[in-house]
C-alpha cells in the first residue's frame, strides 16, 4: 500500500462535516446500514469533500481503517459498498462530457483498479474477481514511461478480449508478472528484452509453489504482449496485419 494511504487515518481524528452530496450517495447505497455507517465515519475522519477523492489507495486506507483500527474480521462487505459508491459516481459522471473527461481511463502516474474503469460495463464483467491483486495496475512505479505505455496498451487489448473472465484474469496475471520483472530489471523497452532476459523471465515463472498448471498460465505474457502490441503498432502505421 502505498505510504501516504496509511496516513489517511492515522492522523488526530478530527471530524469533518461531509457535504450533502457525499451523504447522499452513501444513503443511497444499495448495502447494510451498518457498512454505511463505518463509511461516513471514515470519510468525516479524513475529510472527503467530493466523491471525486475516492480512489484505490483512499480504499487501500479504509481497509487498514476497518481491519487495524476497527479490529473488524470481515471487511469485503464494507470494501464491497465502498467500491459500489465509486462505480454509481463514476456511472453518473460519464452522463455528461465533462464527467466524461475526470472519470476516463487512461495513463497516469497513479494507481490503475479496474472497477473503477471507465466503461463500466466493462469493469462490472470481472466484478467476480474484484479482490484478485491482477486488478490493480500501479503506474507510480519507478520505470520509464515506454514502459508503461507498453504495459498500458497491452493491459487495454487484454480487457477486451473476447474471452470468459477466468481466462482474461489469467493474462491479467501474466501481463502484471512481466511488468513487475522489468521493473525490477530495469527493462525500459519490452521490444528490446534478448533471448536471456526472455528466458530470465520464463525462469522467474518456474516456480515450484505455483504449480505446473499455473506456470503454463502464466508463461505465455510474453507472446500476447508481441501479438497486441504489434497489432497496434501495425494498424497505426496502415500496415496489412496478415500473419499475425
Amino acid at each position: 500500500m502505498p505510504a501516504h494511504a496509511a496516513q489517511y487515518w492515522r492522523q488526530e481524528e478530527k471530524k469533518y462535516v461531509l457535504p450533502d452530496q457525499v451523504m447522499e450517495a452513501i444513503d443511497s447505497c444499495e448495502t447494510e446500514t451498518h457498512s454505511k455507517k463505518q463509511l461516513k465515519q471514515f470519510f468525516m475522519t479524513v475529510g472527503i469533500q467530493d466523491l471525486s477523492e475516492m480512489d484505490y489507495p483512499l480504499r487501500e486506507a479504509y481497509g487498514e481503517y476497518l481491519e487495524f483500527h476497527l479490529h473488524l474480521k470481515n471487511i469485503a462487505p464494507h470494501l464491497m459498498a465502498y467500491d459500489r459508491i465509486k462505480q454509481a459516481y463514476i456511472r453518473e459522471q460519464m452522463k455528461t462530457l465533462s464527467g466524461r473527461q475526470k472519470c476516463q481511463w487512461r495513463l497516469e502516474e497513479k494507481v490503475l483498479f479496474i472497477p473503477y474503469h471507465s466503461d463500466q460495463k466493462l469493469a462490472m464483467e470481472f466484478d467476480t474477481v474484484r479482490h484478485k491483486s491482477n486488478m490493480v495496475w500501479d503506474f507510480t512505479q519507478p520505470a520509464p514511461w515506454h514502459l508503461k505505455e507498453q504495459i498500458f496498451t497491452t493491459l487495454n487489448a487484454i480487457l477486451q478480449e473476447n474471452y470468459r473472465v477466468l481466462k482474461r484474469s489469467e493474462h491479467l496475471t501474466g501481463l502484471q508478472n512481466l511488468y513487475g520483472f522489468c521493473v525490477q530489471n530495469h527493462i525500459g523497452d519490452i521490444e528490446l528484452m534478448d533471448a536471456a532476459q526472455e528466458q530470465a523471465f520464463i525462469h522467474c515463472m518456474d516456480n515450484p509453489a505455483l504449480g505446473q498448471n499455473r506456470q503454463q498460465k502464466l508463461q505465455p505474457a510474453l507472446n500476447i504482449f508481441a501479438k497486441q502490441y504489434f497489432c497496434k503498432i501495425l494498424k497505426s502505421t496502415g500496415l496489412p496485419m496478415s500473419g499475425i
